[in-house]
């Protein structure tokens, strides 16, 4: 129907047939299942596979980091990313960068940074490094795998990452385990919220963050609380594999992670989800006992001036992580608002919680896990 302005959304269903949509007009399929490839018509964020009848069914696949492994040119890597739904594979290309000539600071370490042999930035401290804000490194915005040396690196308090995607890769022993630090400094008359994962771009829904063989280490604080590693709640996916988290020694420091809303309003972001946050092979040591996962300012002001951005938070965790990081444990999760009032998030709302694909119960300012 060429004459045709509107659209027309498939949310499910079993059909026949093949069918053209000619511009204006427009389809956009969710789900259901058919006789023909409906890919050209499927929403953003779907996929389509083959059933045992030969037919094709439309699903959301729930993709992670399977791998990131250096191409032989030295200057690309292949992402391998694995579905929990279907358990298809799918690969993309990045800018493969590595870190050389580290310096000796302990308040913000600074480091040449190369792809393959050209020098892409001399002298970058770790802080703001990959902040799209920032001028001078605007060269990293985009998707980049980098590679760290084993050894120290120290940042200053609230370092920011803002990139499309960014794969963090430390080194490790003979045995595995990391040797990359990342020491986060922060002074004692200042709140800290650690390495931060922001998404400020409404270009990018969903902002990816992983890092691999590293050690988060909170002993350079100072500070009186904090986080060793902060995200906020707009459209961030961050995977944690062979990570150790350590060092939060301090009796009044918050938590491991947190997780944080954010009372300014952003119109624009609409259309970016939550924040889902995977541990695979994840330790938690000297930490005082603190909660893994701490969820800040989810308050129901704040939700309802970004109903959208809280569509869920997802937390994934393997058997490895459950034993190490306590993920098994009472104190795995706790909710709580900046006055510390009691916050209900509420079960189906805004927030959906999910623990290897088992729901988390909702109860008040505590998250406990079935029994």
């Amino acid at each position: 129907y060429p004459e045709y302005t509107g659209g027309l959304k498939i949310k499910g269903g079993n059909y026949t047939g093949s069918f053209t949509v000619t511009s204006p007009a427009y389809m956009s399929i969710t789900g259901g299942i058919f006789e023909k490839d409906p890919t050209a018509y499927l929403a953003d964020g779907y996929a389509v596979y083959e059933n045992e009848n030969d037919l094709y069914e439309v699903y959301k696949p729930d993709y992670y980091v399977e791998s990131v492994k250096e191409n032989e040119d030295g200057i690309t890597a292949t992402v391998t990313y694995k579905d929990t739904v279907k358990g298809s594979t799918k690969t993309e290309q990045v800018r493969y960068l590595t870190v050389k000539n580290v310096g000796t600071q302990t308040t913000d370490t600074t480091f040449d940074i190369y792809c393959g042999n050209e020098l892409i930035v001399a002298g970058a401290a770790f802080t703001n490094l990959f902040n799209t804000a920032s001028a001078n490194t605007q060269v990293l915005i985009g998707k980049n795998a980098i590679k760290f040396p084993a050894g120290n690196i120290y940042f200053n308090g609230d370092s920011y990452i803002n990139s499309e995607s960014i794969f963090v890769i430390g080194s490790t022993d003979a045995d595995g385990n990391p040797t990359t630090k990342f020491l986060a400094n922060g002074s004692a008359s200042v709140s800290y919220k650690g390495l931060q994962f922001q998404n400020r771009d409404s270009s990018f829904p969903t902002r990816r963050y992983y890092f691999e063989n590293i050690v988060f280490d909170g002993s350079a604080q100072q500070n009186k609380w904090g986080h060793l590693v902060t995200m906020t709640c707009y459209g961030i996916e961050a995977q944690f594999n062979n990570v150790v988290f350590t060092n939060m020694t301090q009796a009044d420091r918050t938590s491991v992670i947190g997780v944080w809303a954010n009372d300014t309003p952003y119109p624009t972001y609409s259309q970016n989800k939550g924040v889902n946050v995977r541990f695979f092979n994840c330790k938690v040591e000297n930490c005082n006992n603190k909660p893994i996962v701490q969820f800040q300012d989810f308050t129901s002001d704040v939700i309802a001036a970004n109903p959208d951005c809280y569509s869920y938070i997802a937390i994934y965790y393997d058997k490895d992580s459950e034993t190490d990081c306590g993920f098994n444990s009472a104190n795995a999760y706790t909710t709580q608002s900046g006055n510390n009032n009691a916050v209900n998030l509420e079960e189906g709302r805004h927030a959906t919680w999910t623990v290897n694909g088992v729901e988390v119960i909702v109860n008040g300012t505590t998250v406990t896990l079935p029994q």
